[in-house]
């Protein structure tokens, strides 16, 4: 019997009957004790019947096919009584209540993941707006709705991860060839990423996702990945009305930079009115400091100091320190930049740090360097 059991020495015989260990998914034997379970009486895992054994077999057989084929995710329906297979990445289209497992093909099959799906949609309850908050070019049409978890599951991918995520998501984190950041973020994220989008869980994704937006943002910027910054603030600020509701992020970043183009490109007295308003006046400052730099590679690094400071002392002190540096290439008639900066020096904040709108303000369009039409006519 030991094509079907593990090895006979573990079999017993139970009123007349043979019970054994299986050897499908499980390598018991005298080089591997820590195996056994020392504190029972039978130290070995579980024993069945020898029909059990077969059906068991045929069934490893079976996953052994699908995943020589590929298909490596396997639904099993409950109410349907099927068995859907998937290859990595694709999804089923329907709703789904049953099992899953995830497979993979080693020395023999392996059963890597395995969880109970209660109410799984594959649409979304309701359309993923991806908005362009900040107003960015857009030559590729992303910003639009979006009513299923394939189309969203895309988005995320490809914006936030660089198209690592849906092939990684059951990759040993020492495999994969991705490094830094995004291999960071994948790792902590993608279970709960796939819990989500594949078996309905929601429970804190708001917070993941904004967690691997800020993340991801932060590490572009350093990289200099120009457009790449822009798609993932707005993915973020997109993902945030998503799930948490509220005010329409793209009609309140629009209102901030009304409010600081009047003011700048006005000539009476003006003052910041919201802590909001201040930290997207200082990212637009740091913005236009680091575009005066003489260096052959501007490098958005010089952005660092900003994204990592926990203090408003912090940022003022920096913000003085790059007027001290880059004072002599600004005009003394640059309305606007005197305008902008005495406003932002003059600010008394009033809650925490919002390195949010510091970034909003950082990545998009210069209001400095808006040409003097488009200004008249955008107020």
């Amino acid at each position: 019997m030991t094509k079907i059991f593990n090895k006979n020495d573990y079999n017993l015989e139970i009123k007349n009957e043979i019970w054994g260990l299986p050897n499908d998914n499980l390598g018991l034997n005298a080089k591997k004790p820590y195996m056994e379970n020392k504190t029972r009486k039978l130290a070995v895992s579980y024993l069945i019947t020898p029909e059990e054994a077969a059906l068991q077999r045929k069934f490893f057989d079976y996953l052994m096919n699908k995943a020589n084929l590929g298909e490596t995710d396997l639904y099993f329906d409950t109410v349907e009584k099927k068995v859907i297979a998937k290859k990595k990445g694709e999804m089923i289209q329907s709703d789904f209540k049953g099992y899953f497992i995830q497979i993979q093909k080693g020395k023999e099959v392996e059963i890597h993941h395995q969880d109970t799906i209660v109410d799984y949609k594959y649409y979304l309850m309701k359309p993923f707006r991806y908005q362009n908050v900040l107003g960015l070019e857009d030559k590729e049409e992303r910003y639009r709705d979006y009513r299923n978890k394939k189309e969203l599951q895309g988005v995320i991918d490809e914006v936030l991860f660089s198209s690592w995520l849906v092939r990684n998501y059951f990759t040993p984190e020492e495999k994969l060839s991705v490094e830094g950041e995004l291999k960071r973020n994948l790792v902590w994220s993608r279970e709960a990423i796939f819990a989500w989008l594949y078996k309905g869980l929601e429970v804190n994704m708001d917070r993941i996702l904004h967690s691997v937006c800020m993340n991801m943002i932060k590490n572009s910027v350093q990289n200099g990945y120009t457009t790449k910054m822009g798609q993932q603030f707005n993915l973020m600020c997109s993902l945030q009305k998503y799930f948490e509701g509220g005010c329409d992020m793209s009609e309140r970043y629009t209102e901030i930079r009304k409010n600081l183009k009047e003011k700048i490109n006005g000539s009476g007295e003006c003052e910041i009115e919201t802590d909001e308003e201040y930290f997207y006046a200082v990212g637009q400052l740091v913005y236009y400091f680091i575009s005066l730099s003489k260096s052959k590679e501007k490098n958005h690094s010089l952005a660092n100091p900003f994204l990592v400071a926990t203090e408003n002392e912090v940022i003022r002190r920096r913000l003085r320190q790059y007027f001290m540096k880059y004072n002599y290439q600004i005009n003394f008639a640059r309305q606007r930049f005197n305008r902008m900066y005495a406003m932002v020096d003059a600010y008394i904040l009033e809650k925490k740090i919002d390195q949010e709108y510091l970034l909003g303000g950082y990545i998009g369009n210069n209001l400095i360097y808006e040409s003097t039409k488009e200004a008249k006519e955008e107020i």
